[in-house]
């Protein structure tokens, strides 16, 4: 009997569903969509972050990570966050010194203050 003629089964029903989300991630990956971002729960975050639940309560508590609140509950939204790591991708020994600059001001300036 020719494989065409038979019947899927229940595997191979599951097999052609998990393809397609698939093949849905990857076009969503290759061609984004401005207007569609969605909102992560803290767990979520952690995983697409590749970070521990409690190492994002700590960047939510010293303000280092957009986040949203409503309801005591946290969100996080993909878009934004995607960005923030973006933000703070190292750009070589230029992006060092000039951070090394600024901070160096920022310093000499908050000790002048507390004289």
């Amino acid at each position: 009997m020719e494989y065409l003629q038979t019947r899927p089964g229940l595997a191979d029903d599951r097999l052609m569903a998990s393809i397609r989300m698939i093949v849905r991630q990857e076009l969503a990956n290759v061609f984004p969509s401005e207007s569609h971002d969605r909102l992560l729960t803290v767990a979520e975050a952690a995983i697409m972050l590749r970070l521990a639940v409690p190492t994002i309560y700590g960047l939510v508590q010293r303000n280092q990570i957009p986040y949203i609140k409503k309801t005591k509950r946290l969100y996080f939204s993909e878009r934004k966050l995607n960005e923030w790591l973006e933000k703070g991708e190292n750009n070589g020994p230029e992006a060092i010194e000039k951070a090394v600059d600024t901070y160096l001001t920022l310093r000499k300036a908050s000790h002048k203050r507390s004289k």
